[in-house]
């Protein structure tokens, strides 16, 4: 009795070798035929790709940090180190949270002054420069005699007239006080 067998094509790598298509081949249920895959328009498409790729990254790693070009294994904690981890995040914000604040506080004082900004305050009398802000009510203001003061109107209003004395700060002027109360800014 004659059998008739399809042709089975079967794909594979160079490198496979496995032992039973061996023992299929000796007893000739298998025939092996080898062609050249690279031949084959779609596979020369790949490989220039892939070559293509490697030479990318290749670039990218010269530009790209050690830390980031190996692999980055997660990293587990215990309940301790949690813990200590999440009381330093609790603390440094509740620091922030205090800076926030005070920070609101000066800027509400500052406020009817315009853009001033304490670092800015600091480095002008490091420079030699004092800047004192007041307020005096419209009629006190009318009546007020500066002499020889330097003084800037920020802001008028009902409430009261804004302003600042700039003076130089040397020993002299720092021993004079000034012409009126000083709105202080919160510490």
């Amino acid at each position: 009795m004659v059998e008739k067998m399809n042709k089975i094509h079967l794909l594979m790598a160079a490198a496979d070798g496995s032992k039973v298509l061996a023992e299929l081949q000796n007893i000739g249920v298998v025939h092996v035929e080898t062609s050249a895959v690279r031949d084959n328009s779609g596979v020369m498409e790949l490989e220039s790709r892939i070559s293509s790729l490697k030479r990318t990254s290749a670039e990218l790693k010269k530009f790209a940090p050690e830390e980031e070009s190996s692999v980055h294994k997660p990293e587990v904690h215990d309940i301790e180190s949690i813990q200590r981890i999440t009381g330093e995040i609790s603390s440094e914000i509740a620091l922030l949270s205090a800076d926030n604040d005070r920070y609101c506080k000066d800027l509400a004082v500052l406020k009817p002054w315009g853009r001033f900004k304490r670092s800015e305050l600091s480095l002008l009398e490091k420079e030699g420069v004092l800047i004192t802000f007041h307020v005096l009510n419209p009629k006190a203001y009318i009546a007020a005699d500066f002499g020889n003061r330097h003084i800037e109107v920020i802001k008028e209003g009902k409430s009261g007239i804004y302003f600042v004395e700039i003076r130089r700060n040397n020993v002299e002027v720092a021993a004079e006080p000034p012409l009126y109360p000083e709105e202080r800014l919160p510490v």
